[in-house]
């Protein structure tokens, strides 16, 4: 599978059969739908490896793309990115990408950053959307970052990840709902502001969560033997 800049534009829809693919892909100024014929079903079989090559597995740059339709990333696994650089992720690193972006239906798992996230990491970003995901194994500071990023997630899992500080850091107000993050090695699950977390359970993912802000926890379990939660002043 390869994606050309010469060879898409907007709104061009990208389909891919069942099949490992051994690169990086770098989806540059384009809203383009990636996906796969039924990508409820084809993650465990559609793997984009990224080889442990020094960069993302999938890089998405917005380099000042302005369009009223969706970027939808849809279907895979997302495996083997390796990631040496501050401010980059090591599975899917997303960056000045201002349309609305759609990351479904995916496994993001195996990566490994040495300095940010493993998992994901989003960087003055529009409205991004996340739905059905599973974070799995990956190893670095933390699992999942945003910067100036505003994003919903919804029926998202998080297991067995490894994050030397904490394994979800955000700054701008987002949404968890109905998510799972249950047995990570991590100093915490949360280091967020105005986040809101809903009808959610963490469990075993760390001890030390900084709620700040207009941050809010509804409908929510969070189980450690011991906790230590930081919440906004009021």
């Amino acid at each position: 599978m390869c994606i050309r800049d010469s060879e898409t534009i907007n709104d061009d829809i990208v389909l891919v059969s069942p099949g490992t693919y051994q690169e990086n892909i770098v989806i540059n100024g384009k809203v383009i739908t990636v996906t796969t014929p039924d990508p409820t079903v084809s993650a465990e079989t559609t793997i984009i490896d990224g080889g442990s090559s020094g960069f993302p597995v999938v890089s998405i740059n917005g380099n000042n793309v302005s369009s009223d339709s969706s970027l939808l990333f849809s279907g895979f696994t997302v495996q083997n990115g390796l990631s040496p650089t501050f401010d980059q992720g090591a599975g899917i690193d997303v960056k000045s990408f201002s349309p609305t972006l759609m990351l479904e239906n995916l496994i993001i798992r195996d990566n490994i950053s040495t300095t940010d996230a493993a998992g994901s990491f989003l960087y003055y970003t529009g409205d991004v959307v996340m739905s059905d995901v599973v974070f799995k194994n990956n190893n670095g500071l933390y699992a999942f970052r945003t910067f100036n990023s505003s994003f919903e997630m919804s029926r998202v899992a998080f297991y067995d990840n490894t994050s030397s500080s904490t394994l979800l850091k955000s700054n701008q107000s987002s949404l968890i709902n109905n998510t799972i993050i249950k047995n990570n090695a991590s100093g915490g699950a949360f280091d967020v502001n105005d986040m809101i977390v809903l009808n959610s359970t963490v469990i075993n993912s760390g001890v030390q969560n900084s709620f700040a802000g207009n941050s809010a926890i509804v409908n929510t379990i969070i189980a450690v033997s011991y906790t230590h939660l930081t919440l906004p002043t009021t």
